[in-house]
């Protein structure tokens, strides 16, 4: 019989319940998969509407008849993307050059050309509805979606087949006249093993492609050159050879403010990242105030999430304890306590390299230094004239303008922020101008600061001159700009420094006199289903608003603008300048909050991700000025993002530092209810169950007293959740059916259906199956039709579950991979582990032990960092009964130990019974631990009876074997005693496999 069940996650998740079967469905076979679609469609119907619809009736029609030629199915067509799926991939390629050789030979009239893009992949799917489901369709659109235009490419598993069935030679073959070309390995969007590309080559179709559209197969998060790198080529080149040279761990390029530092240490980090497998990381330590928040902020640029039960210096030495990789820390001169962090998370790894910008040294014994010289003269010339360029176009250096560019460079000390100062103005002056003007500024800053070194008094000057050519109106601008951390957009600037009129004018006066810089994020993807599909309830990346164009300011011009601002602007306008900021961000967290849970949540998601140094710099304020009401509504409107995002400990603290001010200064009722509310849920994720208790039942009767019931239904959802993990089936029941109750009576949908789902999860403890799936059912059909991606990621977990114990093995696997990739989608860590352990429990069910301990592993990476205790417990309870598949019980018995330990702490009953069910199993191997395995049992059917929980059918089944395998002993349910008995246990020699 299978492996027991996982114990079910509340709320809006649950885990893989145990069903037995070892085979695969009959309707899973692998397939050659033919993705494809049109290149720029959509400028080709803006520019030949009418002409596209002939053009795409005679596409469809010309693909059909190549598909049913070689006997494939097309079974979805999407937009102008086709899905063919063929049982050969031989045949699936010969399609494939045959559609491409009429495509290009088809005259298209008005419209031109059209240009496909095609990919195929082989791979096991489950056929179903005339549809396909499984993970090679994410690889075939990938794939396609790495091509251009007239392109043929395939998988590594395709060419694969092609060569084994027609033994051909490795590396480069031919079937009849089609030719594969190597393309090399490739890492595809969304996919974390690198794909090894091959592209289709016969006559007639063209081979010069650009490059792949792919990401590197080295990951890194370096961010793109806006401007070109002018001279310091051998300064590069010198530093890279000291990084490289052996034994050489923390590299620091030092130099003042302007030197162009972070520039040079951008270049180098591209130049070594083929070097580095496991990524190169920028992290700017500009917007960090606190030496604390440096390894924090480098696990964050490294992908990872905080685990509130590790410091990060412990978690970035064992994520990179044998790692290749470089960490790029800019800006250190400000943290410079953190250097001894530094040092000690490289004593702690092996390979791991950093190198830092600053203005002074750490003071390490580890530390090399490379002192960045100034530009070479020349160079400095080539750089003026380089950024004249972009706003003079018609600027030329000859006999006459060279003499007076290279007087420029000199009187700045050839330091590059100042030649880019100077250079800028080149869009209103004549160059005499500028050295005169110039000259004029460093005499007067040479006499008022001579305490400044000559460098920073020519850095100084350089911006003092430019601050001084602006308008009274752009200088205002910018003095009030200084408030914003981690850069800002045009309607923030408007709202905070109050010129809407006229601010997008004067910000393009600032960006021209390179004051500020411009950036445009790049535009985000849509969001897909397993099979491609772009949802129908909104959810796409169309909603984003990630193109909209965002400023920033160098830090040192930051710093300049708040000096500037503290001397010139009155106190009381200086106060309006941060309470507006402060009351911006505030409202706009709240803005994004309510979009959180409908169409547009994952633009909401990364707004406050982008703007998330801006909220912490506006929080902190309000409570430094003890402004407690507007620090509880970012607690508030935070919550479910800092849930969503595992900003778990980050929420907590931030929260427990207004709830210590509350009783004082919070004077509003309805806000006090909402704050316990937030302290509860997050108390909730966090594992502090009792506290939570409290704290949400006091925001039920806070509630109450103030009338509002919406408040009152979303805080008893969180009191039966609460409940639910306490065991306490009848207070959950009726916590869940009033908030259900009050939600219809309010018509709030969107709260229905978390009750809904809520309720079907009490339905499945207590074994009301059918009930269980028409409430998931309906809960499903609610969220989708709201366009909320996130709940509907979290409720196909719940509809698995109960598939599964109904006996639908395929509806439940589809719904699990539909919740992971809607989670990776939208990037909800908790809810994608869910579906992981989910699917590791099926891979135990079918007998795939080896792909179970992976699915388990992967989960337990995710959840470890943000501290999801519950989701811990369950992966080391899957990860047991893996290696109790795998006949390692030593490792078996550690990973029970584990998950009984976590589920005792967090007072979970049914995870305790659960873990004790499998330690009697595996107790029950060894005649000497028999009397343990009749303990254990005894104690697991004693909680389950206290919880008035029901296992389900195959647990029932499973638990009936272990106590017939017990025999007929008896023993007391006593829970410290089994506890003890479990630390206890030993076990003989035992077998790997």
């Amino acid at each position: 019989s299978g492996p027991m069940s996982l114990p079910k996650r509340a709320i809006s998740e649950a885990s893989f319940p145990e069903t037995e079967g070892d085979e695969q469905p009959e309707n899973v076979a692998p397939r050659a998969f033919l993705f494809t679609d049109i290149e720029g469609s959509t400028r080709l119907w803006e520019m030949h509407s009418v002409a596209m619809r002939r053009a795409l009736a005679q596409h469809d029609a010309l693909l059909f008849t190549i598909a049913e030629r070689f006997e494939g199915h097309v079974f979805k067509t999407i937009g102008d993307a086709f899905c063919v799926a063929f049982t050969s991939p031989a045949a699936a390629v010969r399609a494939a050059v045959e559609a491409q050789l009429a495509l290009l030979a088809r005259d298209w009239g008005q419209v031109g050309s059209v240009l496909v893009r095609m990919a195929i992949h082989w791979g096991d799917a489950e056929a179903r509805d005339n549809d396909y489901f499984g993970p090679p369709l994410n690889r075939s659109a990938r794939l396609r979606d790495a091509g251009h235009g007239g392109q043929i490419l395939v998988s590594a598993s395709v060419w694969t087949a092609l060569r084994t069935q027609d033994s051909l030679p490795d590396r480069t073959f031919t079937t009849g006249e089609i030719t594969f070309l190597d393309q090399g390995q490739h890492k595809l969007k969304d996919i974390s093993e690198a794909e090894h590309v091959y592209q289709v080559c016969a006559p007639g179709l063209p081979t010069d492609f650009p490059k792949l559209r792919t990401p590197s197969t080295h990951p890194n998060n370096l961010p793109a050159s806006t401007t070109s790198f002018v001279g310091r080529r051998a300064e590069a080149r010198a530093a890279r050879e000291l990084l490289t040279q052996p034994g050489v761990r923390l590299l620091t390029l030092t130099g003042m403010g302007g030197m162009g530092k972070t520039r040079l240490a951008l270049e180098i980090a591209a130049d070594v990242l083929q070097m580095n497998p496991q990524g190169v990381w920028f992290t700017d330590l500009a917007p960090i105030a606190s030496p604390a928040l440096v390894l924090p902020s480098i696990l964050r640029t490294c992908g990872l999430r905080p685990d509130p039960g590790q410091a990060p210096l412990e978690q970035l030495s064992r994520h990179f304890r044998d790692a290749r990789a470089l960490l790029v820390l800019d800006t250190f001169e400000q943290v410079a306590d953190a250097a001894e962090d530094i040092a000690a998370l490289l004593r702690a790894t092996n390979h791991l390299q950093v190198l830092t910008t600053s203005r002074s040294l750490l003071e390490l014994s580890m530390e090399y230094e490379y002192a960045v010289p100034p530009l070479r003269s020349a160079d400095c010339v080539s750089l003026f004239e380089a950024r004249s360029r972009q706003v003079a176009p018609e600027f030329t250096l000859d006999a006459v303008t060279q003499p007076v560019v290279e007087a420029i460079c000199l009187r700045v000390d050839n330091l590059p922020l100042s030649i880019e100062l100077a250079a800028a103005q080149m869009r209103s002056l004549p160059l005499p101008s500028i050295l005169s003007a110039l000259e004029s500024s460093m005499d007067v800053l040479a006499t008022r600061m001579r305490d400044l070194s000559p460098r920073q008094r020519s850095l100084r000057g350089a911006i003092d001159w430019s601050y001084g050519l602006l308008g009274e109106e752009a200088r205002s601008l910018f003095r009030s700009l200084s408030v914003f951390v981690g850069g800002f957009t045009l309607e923030a600037a408007e709202h905070v420094c109050g010129m809407s009129g006229t601010t997008a004018a004067l910000l393009e006066r600032l960006r021209a006199s390179s004051l500020i810089l411009q950036q445009a994020a790049s535009m985000p993807d849509p969001i897909q289903t397993p099979d491609g599909e772009i949802p129908p309830e909104g959810g796409t990346g169309a909603e984003d608003d990630e193109s909209q164009i965002r400023f920033t300011l160098l830090e040192s011009l930051r710093q300049y603008g708040q000096e500037r601002l503290t001397s010139e602007t009155d106190e009381a306008d200086q106060r309006r300048i941060w309470d507006a900021h402060t009351r911006f961000f505030c409202e706009l967290a709240a803005s994004e909050n309510a979009l959180l849970r409908g169409e547009g949540q994952k633009r909401a998601q990364r707004t406050l991700e982008r703007e998330i140094a801006n909220i912490r710099a506006a929080m902190d304020r309000s409570l430094k000025n003890e402004d407690t009401e507007t620090a509880a509504r970012f607690v508030v409107t935070l919550r479910r993002f800092w849930e969503r995002q595992g900003y778990i400990t980050e929420g907590l603290e931030r929260t427990e530092r207004v709830l210590e001010r509350r009783d004082a200064l919070i004077t509003d009722p309805e806000m006090e209810a909402d704050l316990a509310f937030a302290a509860g849920a997050l108390a909730t994720e966090n594992g502090r169950l009792t506290q939570a208790q409290g704290l949400l039942e006091q925001s039920v009767i806070l509630s109450r007293k103030t009338g509002n019931l919406a408040a009152e239904a979303r805080a008893l959802n969180g009191v039966g959740t609460v409940a639910y993990y306490l065991g306490e089936l009848d207070k959950s029941d009726a916590s869940f059916e009033r908030a259900l109750e009050v939600k219809r009576e309010l018509g709030d949908q969107a709260g229905v259906a978390v009750s809904l789902n809520n309720l079907a999860l009490q339905a499945m403890a207590r074994g009301n199956y059918d009930r269980a799936r028409n409430m998931t059912e309906e809960s499903l059909s609610i969220t989708r039709s709201l366009g909320d991606l996130a709940a509907a990621a979290a409720i196909y977990n719940t509809l698995g579950a109960i598939q599964e114990i109904l006996g639908d093995f395929p509806g439940a696997r589809k719904a699990f991979v539909e919740g992971r990739l809607l989670s990776q989608t939208l990037g909800i860590p908790r809810t994608e582990a869910d579906a992981l352990i989910n699917l590791g429990s099926l891979a135990l069910h079918e007998g795939r032990g080896g792909d179970a301990a992976l699915l388990f592993s992967e989960a337990l990476k995710i959840i470890r960092p943000i501290d999801d205790r519950r989701g811990i417990a369950a992966a080391r309870l899957g990860l047991g009964r893996s290696a109790l598949w795998a006949g390692n019980r030593t490792a078996a018995l550690s990973h029970y130990r584990e998950s009984l330990t976590l589920y005792q702490e967090a007072d979970e009953k049914q995870g305790v019974a659960t873990s004790l069910e499998a330690l009697a199993e595996l107790a029950l191997t060894e005649a000497k631990t028999a009397s343990s395995a009749i303990l254990f049992l005894a104690t697991a059917r004693s909680l389950r009876d206290d919880t008035g929980a029901h296992p389900t059918p195959q647990e029932t089944h499973r638990i009936a074997e272990l106590e017939q395998q017990a025999g007929p002993g008896e023993a007391a349910p006593n829970l410290e005693a089994a506890l003890l008995a479990a630390e206890r246990l030993t076990l003989g020699s035992t077998s790997s496999a």
